[in-house]
């Protein structure tokens, strides 16, 4: 019997050792990581770290059910959250409470709208959303593979004019895939752009960075300051499609030249930049200009739209391949989604078996087997007929919404509103348990009173389910200023 590495889901050699992603993709563990072998929700196992931020940390993940490697990012911004001895995620002091929960607002809301791009060639897939352990958990493809920043460092440091454009061409159309929907990403650098074997993906999106940029954080904990516009230090900065433009344009400086253009900061300054061609690229003069204008610091002076970049550069780039998209299982029965962690447990056995040998079947068999096996065969059929005929339509959620959706006040009534087609059963949960209700009707209302910022899922039963959440946000009320004793005077000593 296979004994199966805990930390990667590989295959252990004889002497039990691992010679698998172990050894070269995984990082170090540490303590703020979530321990090898947890359950979230019962659906996944946590394995190790393959990456590490100031928003978030991504595990390597097992899904139990088809039985394969998954990411998972789990949102923990360090500078303002803490993990507790029993892995719940919890804001680091009172004052860091309302940031925490925005931010974990707009994490949410990400999963919910990259969801929507499952499948796009160049955009990573998100197919699932846990909460647990009081934090929200992004389930995604596992693509293999290396960042374009190390592959860059692999390369040298710098890569030819052809090279650039075949990591930033693919960038560039799913830039445009997802402004067409009104959604930016925010971050694009070389270390969020995935080179893998189905091709260029682009990863981590900053939304959880801008709601958190919003607050009172200092922007050199939020921007990656040499591929961010100057828009993009303003709370209220004028950003669309040129935002990411600039980034995909300083990303692309970057990977030609072998280090990052100065800072929007320094260049308003004192815009002395050189262009690729100035620093001794060897490149097109069309494209040489391209990106300059594409790093212009006013956004009326910029290339706007990613397409538009892309044409500028003069090439055709050849996109990627395709990759075939499996997709996700329909999960099991909902439970309560912030549902106990399981205690860390050695995974055994855990990935399917390899599938059995097949049988070559010999001119002369037996021509009675082969009649029952037909007949035997037919008899599924029309029994697989017969249950897509009660399973009815694939279910579609038309709206989920809340209203309102933020509370100034903790257990302000706020109504849920949802409409939906084709499911066989429709359940509401919600991470602070203060609903759990099942069997609703297709269409309908329901009245809540979070007293926390709370998560509500909807689930509507079918082959697939769809899924759908929304976000109460709520303000928490400011602790009472002490009273002073009498006759003591503000600031002075009695």
């Amino acid at each position: 019997m296979a004994t199966w590495c805990p930390t990667c889901f590989g295959e252990l050699s004889p002497n039990g050792s691992c010679l698998d992603m172990c050894s070269n993709e995984l990082l170090e563990s540490e303590t703020v990581d979530l321990p090898v072998g947890t359950y979230l929700d019962l659906r996944y196992v946590i394995g190790g770290v393959l990456g590490r931020g100031g928003f978030g940390i991504t595990y390597l993940g097992w899904q139990q059910v088809p039985g394969r490697r998954v990411a998972i990012k789990e949102y923990i911004p360090q500078t303002v959250a803490v993990r507790t001895q029993d892995l719940r995620v919890v804001p680091a002091g009172r004052a860091s409470s309302t940031e925490f929960n925005q931010g974990l607002t707009a994490f949410v809301e990400e999963t919910d709208r990259l969801a929507k791009f499952h499948g796009h060639a160049h955009i990573v897939s998100v197919f699932d959303f846990v909460y647990a352990n009081d934090t929200a958990y992004m389930i995604m493809e596992y693509c293999p593979g290396e960042t374009a920043l190390k592959y860059l460092r692999n390369q040298g440091g710098a890569v030819t004019f052809d090279d650039a454009v075949a990591i930033v061409g693919p960038v560039l159309d799913a830039l445009d895939a997802l402004h067409a929907r009104g959604v930016y990403h925010r971050d694009v650098s070389p270390d969020n752009i995935l080179i893998t074997e189905q091709g260029v993906k682009l990863i981590d999106f900053g939304a959880a960075r801008t709601a958190l940029r919003d607050r009172s954080m200092s922007f050199s904990a939020i921007l990656k300051m040499a591929y961010a516009p100057p828009e993009q230090y303003q709370r209220k900065g004028n950003q669309g499609p040129w935002t990411d433009v600039f980034a995909a344009a300083a990303t692309m400086y970057h990977l030609l030249v072998g280090e990052p253009p100065p800072t929007a900061m320094d260049r308003l300054q004192r815009d002395d930049i050189a262009s690729p061609a100035a620093r001794g690229v060897v490149l097109p003069a069309s494209a040489d200009r391209a990106i300059m204008r594409a790093l212009a610091l006013q956004v009326e002076n910029r290339t706007q739209r990613a397409s538009e970049f892309r044409r500028e550069l003069g090439t055709d780039v050849v996109p990627t391949p395709q990759p075939v998209v499996i997709p996700s299982p329909e999960p099991p029965n909902p439970v309560p989604v912030n549902s106990v962690v399981q205690p860390p447990r050695p995974i055994v056995d855990v990935p399917p078996p390899p599938p059995p040998p097949v049988t070559s079947v010999t001119p002369g068999i037996n021509r009675r087997v082969i009649g029952v096996v037909a007949a035997m065969l037919l008899l599924a059929i029309v029994g697989l007929v017969a249950w897509r005929a009660t399973k009815g339509s694939t279910p579609q959620i038309v709206s989920f919404v809340a209203e309102p959706e933020s509370l100034t006040s903790p257990g302000t009534p706020v109504t849920l509103r949802w409409r939906t087609s084709g499911a066989s059963r429709i359940d509401i949960v919600s991470n602070t348990q203060d609903v759990n209700r099942t069997g609703l009707d297709a269409s309908g209302e329901l009245t809540v009173s979070p007293s926390l910022t709370t998560t509500y899922q909807l689930t509507a039963a079918g082959t697939p389910a769809a899924t759908s959440f929304v976000v109460v946000a709520v303000e928490q009320p400011s602790a009472p200023a002490a009273e002073r004793p009498p006759g003591v005077a503000g600031g002075d000593a009695p």
